[in-house]
């Protein structure tokens, strides 16, 4: 650090302006001692870009973890409606279809033996069985 006459540190007058629709900045320095005034600029402007890194790298850490976050969340949600997906495809499934069609067509031929007389024209069919049942008032339970 460059000291005065009088052993303090030299006097910095530092004035910083910055246009309203720019990202560039003017500094103004002035001290007894040009030389000390140019590498303190320096310095000023060499601790001001690795603030402007680290600045950037903590917002595009917060962005990555945002974003990995949406993509975990997408991904569970996909799993999800995959498992969902896979059930309906199991219980559906078309390659199955045939072979459920001929279980379910056999049990209908077992029932044919047990009406030979069966048509298909309305009123061909008469039952041999006649179930009644008694006809009762319900009966209504107390509260």
């Amino acid at each position: 650090m460059a000291r005065g006459s009088d052993g303090e540190p030299l006097p910095i007058d530092l004035s910083v302006s910055a246009s309203t629709r720019s990202a560039v900045y003017a500094l103004e320095a002035s001290s007894a001692n040009p030389a000390y005034t140019q590498a303190f600029l320096d310095a000023l402007i060499s601790v001001y870009l690795e603030y402007k890194k680290e600045a950037v790298k903590l917002v595009s850490g917060e962005y990555l973890n945002s974003i990995t976050e949406l993509v975990q969340r997408a991904q569970r949600d996909l799993t999800a409606e995959q498992e969902v997906l896979n059930a309906f495809q199991r219980s559906n499934n078309l390659a199955t279809l045939p072979e459920t069609v001929n279980v379910e067509g056999n049990y209908l031929a077992s029932l044919k033996p047990d009406f030979p007389n069966f048509s298909s024209k309305p009123g061909s069919w008469t039952p041999r069985l006649r179930i009644s049942f008694p006809r009762t008032q319900p009966r209504l339970l107390p509260p």
